[in-house]
């Protein structure tokens, strides 16, 4: 699924940064749409001059164990998908995603136009997404992120490896311009993660923004606040 601003289409020299957004366990590409309502959120705050315009797309990066799975739209439990993350949609998503998108749509294709952001699952995804590709993001969010799952074994495994040595490279050599850990005030599942790992980057040194959002829980309400931050930061 991808978001165009308005104006897209009449001007057509024009280019735009583009922002990835990612969705969480037992989601797909249609969630930020239908659940976080992006249409809505970033048309007001373009139309009100509050965020620059971006084109937004939203991927499918759940790991489906074959094509019948995925032809069939089969419905899969949050557990189910949390168990299937091998990095192997990880793997392919420079090329296949972003690569695509900068061929076929007026991009700036490059570090400084291009953010990455997801929620829950899809935020492990997009922490590990910018780290093993510090040249691609300058702006990453990630909302109520699950730190670590259980993976499934694969010879992809190894884009989840050394997280943190990895962060060490990405800040100290090319820094992104904006880094955002943000969660609910309540989330039971992920606040002692988030908090842990604002934690671990203030030790390190790394330059982030911490953000608790005023919806509690690991919800909509607060992933659609967090959209809204993260929106509003992006390319400004």
């Amino acid at each position: 699924m991808i978001y165009f601003p308005e104006g897209y289409d009449a001007d057509t020299t024009s280019r735009y940064p583009v922002i990835y957004l990612l969705h969480g366990a037992r989601g797909s590409e249609t969630v930020w749409v239908w659940e976080g309502k992006v249409v809505q959120r970033a048309d007001s705050l373009y139309s009100r001059g509050m965020a620059t315009p971006a084109i937004i797309v939203m991927p499918d990066v759940n790991s489906f164990r074959d094509d019948k799975d995925y032809d069939n739209s089969r419905y899969k439990t949050a557990i189910e998908c949390l168990l299937e993350v091998n990095g192997i949609v990880e793997s392919g998503f420079a090329h296949d995603v972003v690569g695509f998108v900068d061929a076929h749509f007026r991009t700036y294709a490059d570090k400084e136009h291009r953010a990455i952001a997801g929620m829950s699952i899809g935020g492990m995804q997009a922490a590990y997404l910018s780290v093993n590709h510090p040249d691609m993001y300058d702006y990453v969010g990630l909302f109520s992120p699950i730190r670590s799952t259980i993976l499934k074994p694969s010879k992809y495994n190894k884009f989840y490896l050394e997280g943190f040595r990895k962060l060490k490279a990405q800040f100290v050599d090319d820094p992104p311009k904006k880094y955002f850990i943000m969660r609910g005030r309540f989330d039971l599942l992920v606040s002692p993660m988030t908090d842990n790992l604002h934690r671990g980057f203030n030790a390190r040194g790394f330059t982030h923004f911490y953000y608790v959002t005023r919806s509690p829980g690991h919800s909509w309400d607060c992933w659609q606040e967090s959209l809204d931050v993260f929106l509003s930061e992006c390319f400004r």
